[in-house]
């Protein structure tokens, strides 16, 4: 449950620093006279809708509720993907009304970890939402996993999926913003929570506001394209987590009058307004420092065609991640419930350098994982354990395609729609183009797989054209044309 007096300091900050934010009520929260009352003092913040059922939402909704006090923030009981589509109206319904009975209103901002296709085009079409917030990239934390959605940007979600921008007439017409600001550099391939902008995540490690303040600089400031970024807390959370989020207002403010350039959106309904670009590129460098001498820096690269991660080391640059988007990619819980208590959203791959590593004895056997990523909705024989371990590719040795050797640093800069990564190999100039549709590289050596072909697992639902012409080679994603996407289904 929440905390008035929580809420209290969150409000009374946000203030003082003449910022502007949303809060998103649960159901029991709108039933509560003390954060009503709260509320009514400060007319100036927008007030949204956080879809998290509770045991009483559901009874007023007449919704059979099946969760108990261990398991109630199970993606199966917390969430509308565990319910049928019957249900999940009611449940909508009645917290929509709720939310009217109280502010006399519909809210435009809508927030849960995770939402069903179905749900969320009810609340567009139904409620005119026009921005929902899902939590960010994360593999199994409480329950559920999200894995190769869009990174540090806003976007229009797929109809049929909200992890992944749609694609022309797919378009949903709300915005989708992720929860937190992951380290863009640590947080790939890490389970411990403890590398994102969140108070009670970098405190996990120790990290104080400077980490906080470090990594807000690196992604606002030395970027090539516009970045998104989300501030926020839930404001259950301890005293002293409470205490540092204050802090992290404080930074805010006092950065936004230094830099002129950053533009503090007032309200998540706001965002909902901002234009997408084609392409983003969000560079992570080192704001740890956590090994003198050795700086390594990360690019995630996002289009409505497809996700990926380059990495430099301090003697490689690899790509490590790539997802394909495409409007014919299905949520797995469009219209049937989840069966187990956990939630699996996992964008199809050509390459996931989190979980396919160079030391693994066979790697098409150890990626019998992917399958265990889906065993309840495959229900897959017992013996099957669940998802195995994820790892950072910068601490491990990754499966990646491996550029040629770099020799000293990488300079990135934008040419027309397309953004370019340049260094020196010892064959001379190399250049790595980003566009839309495709990564390009030129230079006398031809990318290649660290790995045998061979080993590369063929049932990711996706894969990596290469086309090599002269000192150009494309690498090209596409989804898998054979695949067929009833397993995505329970």
């Amino acid at each position: 449950k929440g905390s008035a007096e929580a809420l209290q300091v969150q409000l009374r900050a946000l203030y003082e620093m003449q910022l502007q934010a949303t809060f998103v009520f649960r159901s029991d929260a709108l039933q509560d006279p003390k954060f009503i009352s709260l509320m009514t003092q400060y007319p100036e913040f927008e007030k949204g809708l956080f879809l998290e059922i509770t045991p009483q939402l559901a009874h007023d909704a007449g919704v059979s509720y099946s969760g108990s006090e261990t398991d109630w923030y199970t993606a199966k009981h917390a969430y509308l993907l565990g319910y049928t589509i019957d249900e999940r109206k009611k449940i909508i319904d009645t917290a929509m009304q709720s939310f009217h009975n109280v502010f006399h209103m519909y809210p435009k901002t809508t927030a849960a970890w995770m939402i069903d296709a179905w749900s969320l085009q009810y609340l567009s079409d139904e409620y005119n939402v026009t921005a929902h917030e899902l939590t960010r990239d994360q593999w199994g934390t409480d329950s559920y996993t999200l894995y190769g959605g869009p990174m540090g940007t806003l976007y229009q979600p797929s109809k049929k999926w909200p992890l992944i921008p749609a694609q022309g007439k797919d378009a949903l017409p709300l915005t989708i913003f992720r929860q937190t600001l992951p380290d863009p550099l640590w947080n790939y391939g890490d389970t411990s929570s403890a590398f994102t902008s969140q108070p009670n995540d970098y405190a996990l490690a120790g990290k104080t506001t400077k980490y906080f303040a470090d990594l807000l600089i690196e992604v606002l400031l030395y970027q090539l394209t516009p970045q998104t970024v989300v501030l926020g807390l839930e404001n259950s959370m301890k005293r002293e987590t409470q205490e540092e989020f204050v802090r992290q207002i404080q930074f805010l403010k006092k950065f936004h009058n230094e830099q002129k350039k950053l533009f503090v959106v007032k309200t998540a309904s706001d965002a909902a307004q901002a234009r997408t670009p084609s392409i983003t590129v969000q560079q992570g460098r080192d704001v740890l420092n956590s090994s003198p001498g050795y700086v390594p820096e990360s690019w995630w690269i996002t289009t409505s065609a497809y996700r990926a991660r380059i990495i430099h080391t301090a003697t490689q640059v690899l790509l490590t991640d790539v997802r394909v988007y495409d409007s014919t990619l299905v949520d797995p819980y469009i219209s049937t419930p989840t069966q187990s208590q956990h939630a699996y959203w996992i964008v199809p791959f050509a390459l996931d350098g989190s979980r396919m590593r160079l030391h693994e004895e066979k790697i098409q056997r150890t990626f019998s994982l992917f399958r265990r990523a889906f065993a309840s909705i495959w229900r897959l024989p017992k013996t099957i354990s669940e998802p195995s371990d994820v790892f950072s590719d910068l601490r491990s040795s990754p499966v990646a395609v491996q550029f040629p050797t770099p020799i000293g640093e990488v300079k990135t800069m934008k040419d027309g729609n397309q953004y370019i990564l340049n260094y020196q190999s010892k064959d001379g100039d190399e250049k790595i183009i980003l566009t839309d549709q495709e990564i390009r590289h030129v230079g006398r050596q031809t990318p290649r797989w660290n790995v045998s072909e061979n080993n590369i697992p063929k049932d990711t639902g996706a894969s990596l054209k290469f086309v090599t012409k002269n000192d150009e080679t494309t690498l090209t994603p596409v989804l898998t044309q054979t695949t067929s996407w009833r397993w995505l289904m329970p």
